[in-house]
This record gives C-alpha cells, structure tokens and sequence, in this order.
C-alpha cells in the first residue's frame, strides 16, 4: 500500500525539475523497499504525465547518472539510483543507534536534526499527547461551527449539519458551509 513519498534534501538539491524530482524519490523509495521493476505507465500515474514522458524523464536521470538500468529480462526493467546520499534506512538508523556508544540524550538530539537526512523523517513525534490536542482543537472548531452555523444556515442544512458529528461526516451544501467558516 502505498502511503506516500518523502523527498531527500539530496534530491530536493538537484538542478532538475521538480516532477523529475519527484520520479527519482520513487525510484530511490522503490530500490530501499526492495527492487525498483516499477514500469512507465507507474511512473506516469504518479507523475500525472504520458508514458512517454516518464520514459524521456528516465533517460534523461540514466543520463545525467543519477540512476542506471541494472536488468532486464525482456518484460522488466530494474533501475537503480547511483546517488550519493547521506540518508539513511530506518534499519540503518536503528542499527547505528544500537551500535552507537553515544549517550540517549545524543541520539535524542540527532533525531530533531529536521531536512539534513532522511532522519528528519523518523523525527516527527508520535506521540499520544499531540493526538489529543489536535483532537481537542477539532472539536473546539467544531462546537465554535456548529454556533456559528445555527443562525446562518436553513434548517435543514442545520439538521445535516447535527447530525454528521464532526467536519469529516459532513455532506452536501454543509461541507461547504465548514469550508467558508473553517480556520485556515
């Protein structure tokens, strides 16, 4: 499943457009999964581009040497990224942690290091704590909604609008009415 992409700031550096960018973070992305065999017609679903146009993208990265094409068995390509970089797996993190003689409050401070490697993308705290503010926020926006909405609204958008809940159970023309008073 797919949840989405994260680009490197060694890629994000690169003198290349930014959908360019975007086709070799998937690349990089797919070869630390495993193996990247993703066709043109992937790339171009991602990149919202023709399957040609992902297919000149990727000439254009075989190229410039960022990646390079290490099989192909007549159906499947594989590409490879031959970048440097500095960023590192979420295994290689752990493993240098555990191998690392540092003290807990170093790595505690290598971890807040936000846009130097790829450990700027474990950084971000998942913590309970910040759940429940963002839920506390959420329903302190909906309550505030929900009195603004009951002297600017028919009764029936009213009636729609009690009974979804929250904001994500909204329909119709009362999504319309979150859109216009929501905070931005």
């Amino acid at each position: 499943m797919r949840t989405g992409l994260w680009i490197p700031v060694e890629i994000e550096a690169l003198p290349l457009n930014l959908t360019e960018k975007v086709l070799l973070a998937e690349i990089v992305s797919l070869d630390r999964a495993g193996e990247c065999f993703a066709s043109n017609e992937h790339f171009s679903k991602l990149l919202g581009v023709r399957p040609d146009s992902a297919s000149r993208m990727i000439s254009k990265l075989k190229k410039l040497g960022y990646i390079k094409q290490t099989g192909f068995d007549g159906r499947k390509r594989k590409l490879t990224p031959i970048l440097e970089t500095k960023t590192k797996t979420k295994a290689e993190l752990i493993l240098s942690e555990v191998l690392s003689s540092t003290s807990k409050q170093n790595i505690a401070k290598s971890k807040c290091r936000v846009g130097e490697s790829a450990e700027a993308a474990f950084a971000i705290p998942n913590e309970p704590i910040m759940k429940v503010q963002l839920q506390n926020n959420v329903q302190k926006n909906w309550e505030e909604f929900l009195k603004w909405s009951q002297s600017k609204v028919s009764p029936t958008t009213w009636a729609q609008i009690t009974n979804a809940k929250c904001p994500e159970n909204l329909t119709g023309k009362s999504i319309m009415f979150w859109k216009m008073w929501a905070p931005t």
